[in-house]
């Protein structure tokens, strides 16, 4: 078994991962006084949570401290706030290639960093960023971008293929089926592909469909739509499994009305806390 599997089934066993959005984050900085929840993250934190920033939120702000949107003071102040419940081994979760290595979908590659010496390397980065004008992280958000786009593509290769498909349903349909079931080939992992991924899967399926529309098609290539593949990558978070923190109100209402039993584990901030305070122990638990 791999190192970075090795690890992270260990953590797996012990730990309910959480990993964070942008949104909460970039609260902190903009907040006169830490919010509540942070004191009870650092209580889960004590009680085996693994908490670590989404990559592409490390990403995104560090291209927002070098530009210059989070001046001295407040960068301080979120940094400090981060510390307290951050794991210090896995302080950034690793992106979607990780992602499969972690739950035995894929091979580490040979010569690879070991993800904690990555992850705690991006945290440096974020934590010494200092304001220069420049977009540091920019490729990195790219490339959730091109494979949002990319992944469009295929399935349009696999539509266009299909004989008498038919009138496309934005939630089932023997298309979706078939992609779920391409999915699961691809790797023999328990729970399967398609029950780890099922949020994403779906959430993807309803937007294909979308662009396939005549009228006001969804286009994942519009410039007001380029964020959108780093939405659909932080679903990928929850194949782990693990909690998603989130707070953009755009985000929820997205995958307000897919039919995933994955949507519980995307929480925001203060209402994971509320439900640890008030005696719960949230995880993300497949279904039977």
């Amino acid at each position: 078994m791999s190192g970075i599997r090795r690890e992270l089934n260990s953590k797996m066993a012990e730990n309910c991962m959480v990993v964070l959005d942008t949104g909460p984050v970039r609260e902190l900085a903009h907040s006169p006084r830490a919010p509540h929840w942070v004191s009870s993250f650092s209580a889960m934190k004590a009680h085996g949570y693994q908490f670590s920033l989404a990559d592409h939120a490390c990403g995104e702000l560090i291209n927002q401290r070098s530009r210059g949107s989070i001046n001295d003071r407040d960068f301080g102040a979120m940094i400090d706030c981060l510390e307290t419940f951050l794991d210090p081994a896995m302080p950034v979760m690793l992106g979607t290639k990780d992602i499969r290595v972690m739950i035995g979908a894929a091979t580490q590659e040979n010569n690879k960093p070991d993800a904690s010496d990555v992850s705690r390397q991006a945290w440096s980065m974020l934590r010494e960023c200092e304001i220069s004008s420049d977009d540091l992280i920019e490729h990195v958000l790219h490339e959730d971008r091109a494979m949002w786009s990319d992944l469009f593509r295929k399935t349009e290769a696999l539509y266009a293929a299909r004989e008498h498909a038919g009138e496309l349903d934005e939630y089932s349909h023997p298309l979706l089926s078939r992609v779920l079931e391409s999915f699961n080939a691809d790797a023999n992992t328990v729970p399967p592909l398609s029950t780890r991924y099922d949020l994403q899967l779906r959430y993807f399926w309803r937007q294909f469909v979308r662009s396939k529309k005549e009228r006001e098609p969804y286009n994942a290539d519009a410039p007001k739509k380029r964020n959108d593949g780093i939405d659909f990558g932080l679903y990928g978070y929850l194949a782990l499994p693990a909690l998603i923190v989130a707070t953009e109100r755009g985000f929820f209402e997205r995958i307000a009305d897919i039919p995933s039993f994955q949507k519980a584990w995307i929480q925001r901030p203060e209402d994971l806390a509320s439900s640890w305070a008030g005696g719960h122990q949230p995880q993300p638990t497949w279904p039977d």
